[in-house]
């Protein structure tokens, strides 16, 4: 397998998974939302479905080819989601870790790695500031902001606290750009 004896971090690497959200984003010159998340998957890795009613994917490497498997039954947005949070995994170098040796809170520590490369991948700060100057900013602009991110609400309602956008005041004070 993949898997080397490197330690993994012992605290997330935000700037890094951010970083690399972003870049590829660049190289890729996708410019706004939606994010084509399935395209970019499928350059660094052989995707394929699979049924489960519990584990949305798994990723694996076999002959030097990484295989993620996602859930065929997730929804498209929640699919967008765990094919970003995926491609973390793959571009952030996680699966090169020997996971059989890993402790669960090594292992809670790559995923929020993932996860803050998918939020910055699917909805980077720069593309919610400039939808939110567009919008007038409340609960119905969140689920605006999750079909035009082609997120869940949920997904969309984390980000926007992670970026501490919780009402329209606090998008003026972050930003001084909101106009009523």
């Amino acid at each position: 397998g993949g898997s080397n004896t490197e330690t993994p971090p012992t605290q997330p690497r935000m700037v890094l998974a951010e970083k690399g959200a972003l870049d590829l984003l660049r190289r890729e010159e996708i410019l706004k939302p939606p994010v084509p998340v399935h395209d970019l998957l499928k350059q660094f890795s052989d995707v394929s479905a699979y049924a489960n009613l519990s584990d949305q994917s798994f990723c694996c490497e076999e002959h030097s080819i990484w295989h993620v498997c996602i859930n065929r039954w997730l929804i498209q947005r929640s699919l967008n989601y765990t094919e970003a949070h995926n491609l973390g995994h793959l571009l952030l170098n996680h699966l090169h870790f020997d996971l059989s040796r890993l402790t669960p809170s090594q292992i809670e520590l790559l995923n929020i790695e993932a996860n803050h490369f998918a939020d910055n991948l699917l909805m980077p700060e720069a593309w919610i500031c400039s939808a939110c100057q567009k919008m007038k900013l409340n609960e119905l602009t969140a689920h605006s902001l999750a079909s035009l991110f082609a997120v869940t609400d949920k997904t969309m309602d984390y980000r926007l606290h992670n970026l501490g956008i919780y009402s329209p005041e606090d998008f003026y004070n972050r930003y001084r750009c909101y106009k009523t």
